[in-house]
Parts: structure tokens; sequence; C-alpha cells
């Protein structure tokens, strides 16, 4: 007695047949019976649900367009027995595995609770609750390792030890940190232990220079000994070197160019008069910038690095940059230039001041922004890029007698140059305010630009006083021990 087709079913009980017990038979075994169950060889669809208080087993697929509802889903457990879903799988209540649980694409749940070991080796975990993984790694002497995920806080606990406590953007770690590949941060990293193997890339401070004449030491020149070897004497065009010691006891490192001769009877350049507790407007005190008494005589210093960049450079679309400082003269007017600004790296021009102070002729730098006094009593800005057209432009600004000028450039990350300044005012003080007639002026994305000074003097033997300098560059710039 066997299970039969339709087809052979039917044809015991054409009109006329006298079906006999065995066929009788066959049709009763070829039925499924809701006490005694049956194989079901071929698929079977059933279009208004199936309801099972029992074990459902398949050799093939179990398909469903519409919802499966269990209470347990479990695999004969062979290395070739799996359970697929090609679609999403939405369970309310645990599921539990002696093999490996896979995706393709994310798990998402409102709490995972996993009791062993789990990897994941490559997609994402969206969890809207908390994951929370029991013994991972754990050699179960030293306590559970758990690892908490609570809105933007992440708690990782190991042996019973804190390992790892995040909020918000922060993280401390309790415990060492071993990598053989990159540890990265865009902020920072602090540490009572820092032990470095390998390679060390770090980002300088945004903070160039920061100095003042009050609070911090005059800066260090070096020797002023020429091609020549005639000491306290100095070419056009030779370089020396200036150091600054600044508010937080860093030092910067200067390049100077001297514009014309610089004789043994020479200004020395280094604070000079009575320091006071409090700088005032009129307080004629600072690091004097005059240097050689002739005319057409002066320097420009590169703060920072070298006329070739160093650690000075910038790069136009990286680094948003600012340079502020402040003046002291008993007379602006003696002064064919005082005044700051950034340029492109190239090689010194000791002619560039002098054509600053004309506001006419071929300003030697092909690329430059400068803001300050150029010409006697004059504010004014000078600008140019790609070496083409200079453009001088008379701000309608003057200069105080004997008191503070205070100059600042603003630079954005993409380049675009404002400017501001503030006089009779002590020293950092006051508002800043954009002067009365401005230009507009943007350098090109990729520029690398350094912060440079230009003091250009007149026969007249008149000092001019730096009071305060702070320059930045946002972000540092990175580089290897």
């Amino acid at each position: 007695m066997s299970a039969e087709t339709r087809s052979t079913l039917k044809s015991y009980f054409n009109t006329g047949d006298n079906p006999t017990e065995a066929e009788f038979i066959d049709l009763i075994d070829s039925g499924l019976n809701l006490t005694d169950g049956g194989t079901v060889a071929g698929a079977t669809t059933f279009s208004t649900g199936l309801n099972c208080n029992s074990h459902i087993t398949a050799s093939g697929n179990i398909s469903a367009s519409g919802t499966i509802f269990a209470s347990r889903f479990e695999s004969a457990g062979a290395s070739n027995e799996v359970i697929s879903f090609n679609d999403n799988l939405n369970v309310t209540g645990n599921i539990t595995a002696s093999g490996n649980i896979s995706a393709s694409g994310k798990l998402i749940g409102g709490g995972l609770n996993i009791n062993g070991t789990t990897t994941f080796n490559d997609g994402n975990i969206t969890n809207v609750g908390s994951i929370t993984l029991d013994g991972i790694n754990d050699d179960a002497t030293s306590g559970d390792t758990n690892i908490a995920l609570t809105g933007t806080t992440l708690n990782i606990e190991v042996g019973g030890e804190n390992f790892l406590d995040t909020t918000g953007t922060t993280a401390k770690f309790s415990t060492n940190i071993t990598s053989s590949g990159n540890i990265s941060s865009s902020g920072t990293i602090t540490s009572n232990n820092l032990e470095i193997n390998g390679t060390l890339t770090r980002l300088t401070p945004e903070t160039i220079i920061d100095w003042d004449y009050i609070t911090c030491p005059t800066p260090t020149v070096s020797f002023h000994s020429g091609a020549g070897g005639a000491q306290g004497v100095l070419a056009d065009g030779e370089l020396f070197s200036m150091i600054f010691g600044g508010k937080n006891g860093q030092t910067t490192a200067c390049q100077v160019s001297h514009v014309g001769a610089y004789a043994a009877d020479g200004n020395g350049f280094f604070v000079e008069g009575t320091i006071p507790a409090i700088d005032t407007n009129l307080t004629f005190t600072g690091l004097n910038l005059q240097g050689a008494t002739a005319d057409n005589t002066g320097l420009e210093i590169i703060f920072g690095g070298t006329q070739f960049g160093g650690h000075a450079a910038c790069t136009v679309g990286t680094h948003a940059l600012t340079f502020d400082a402040t003046f002291n003269s008993q007379d602006f007017t003696d002064h064919d230039a005082v005044t700051i600004g950034f340029r492109k790296i190239e090689e010194f021009e000791t002619g560039h001041g002098a054509i600053l102070a004309a506001a006419s002729g071929d300003p030697l730098y092909t690329d430059f922004v400068a803001f300050g006094v150029q010409s006697p009593d004059d504010v004014q800005i000078a600008t140019r890029l790609n070496d083409g057209t200079t453009v001088f432009k008379d701000s309608g600004e003057s200069t105080p007698a004997g008191a503070n000028h205070r100059f600042k450039i603003n630079i954005t990350t993409g380049g675009v140059v404002t400017f501001s300044h503030i006089k009779n005012n002590s020293m950092n003080a006051g508002t800043l305010a954009a002067p009365s007639a401005t230009t507009a002026f943007t350098f090109d994305d990729g520029d690398v630009i350094v912060p440079y000074l230009i003091v250009q003097n007149t026969a007249a033997d008149s000092k001019i006083h730096l009071k305060s300098i702070k320059i930045t560059r946002t972000p540092g710039i990175s580089y290897v021990d």
C-alpha cells in the first residue's frame, strides 16, 4: 500500500468502476491525517495559513510570501545545514546559535545580548537600544567583558575593570592601547605615559608666535657679522636670525633679511626703555626694529620659518590665518613703511619695502598682501596676485602721533583676506574695525604663503617699537618626529 498521485487516485473512481479495498487504502494513505501526520513529496501551498502544533520538517525549501510565526527555528546542525533569510528577519525573542550567524547587510536590534565570542568581519551594527557583550576574549577568571552603548556614550569593561568610557566625543582609556596600525585623533590625546615605538606624526600648535614686550623676554639676535667678517656690519640682503620667547615658554625662530647696509653704529634689535607692568597708549617702549639709521634701510622678518616656508608655511585652502601686531613710534612719519602681511614663498627682495612706500612700481614679489604704514603717515593696503597688476589702496586712515597703532590681517581657509585696525589704545586692547576704505583680495587655492613684516626707514633717526605680535595658523601642520 502506498501514497499515489492525484491522477492515479482519480482513475480508481471513473464511472462504472468498483474500487477495491487496496485502492481505498491508497486513497487514505495519499492524504495528510490531522492525527497521524504524513509526508508531502511535492510543493504544497497553503493559501489561508498553516497552523502546526508540532514539528515541520523539510528536505527542501519552506517559503512564505507573508509571515512565519514560530516559537523556535532549528537546523539539523550539519556543516551544510543552514537557515537562510533572503529578506529581513524580525525576531521579537532570542536567537540562539551554536554556530555562526552571518549577514551580508546590517544587524539591527533593539538589544543584542551576546554571551560568547563575537566577530564582526565587515558591515555595521545599527542599534537602537543597548549592546551587551559578555565574555569576549575573557579568561573567565578576572570578570566579564561588557560593552554597553547608550546614546552617545560607550562603556567597555574588561575583567571587571573599566577600559573605555566615552562621553560625547571624548574617550578615556584606563589601560594600555596597543596598535600595529594607526591611531589617529582630531582632538587631544592625554596620557600619563605615552610610548611610541614607531613613527609619530603630529600637528604643530596653531600659534606660530605669541609675544609681547612685557610678559616675554627680549628676542635673541644672532651675531651681527656679515660676509665681510666685520663685527656689527651687514650688507644689503644679508641674513641674520631672531628667536622670540613666547608667552607659554615656546620659542619662534625667525629669518631676517637686512635692507641696505648696516654699520657698526646702528641700533641694536632689543627691547629698550622702561618696561611697565601694564602697557598704555603712550608708553614709548618695545622691541626696537629701526636697526640702521640711514635712509632706505630696514628689514624684512619671516616669522617661524624662512623665505621658502619651513615651519611658517601656510597653505591656502587648508589653513585659516591671522596676523595681529601693535607698533609704537614717536612719529610714524619718520618711517616709509611699517607693515605686516603674507606673501608667497620666494627669495627675499630688499627693494620690496621701498615700492610699498612709493605706492608705485614693481613690488618684486608675485603674490602678497600688506597692510600698515606705507608712505609716511598713511595707512595703506597693497596686494598682488599671480605677478599681475599691483593694487595700492589708501585706507583713508592716518597714524597717531607718539601713540600705538594696531594692525590685523585675517585670511579664511578659502584665501579671502580682510583687514582691521585700531589706534590710540594700549596693545591688544580695544575693538578692531575695518579701515574707512579697503580692497578685496583672495589668494589662489594651494598657494603656500608665509607671514612677513617690513620696516623701511627714512633719513630721520627715529625708533619703531614692536609691542606685541600674534600669528596663528588653523589647523597646525603635520610633521614626523
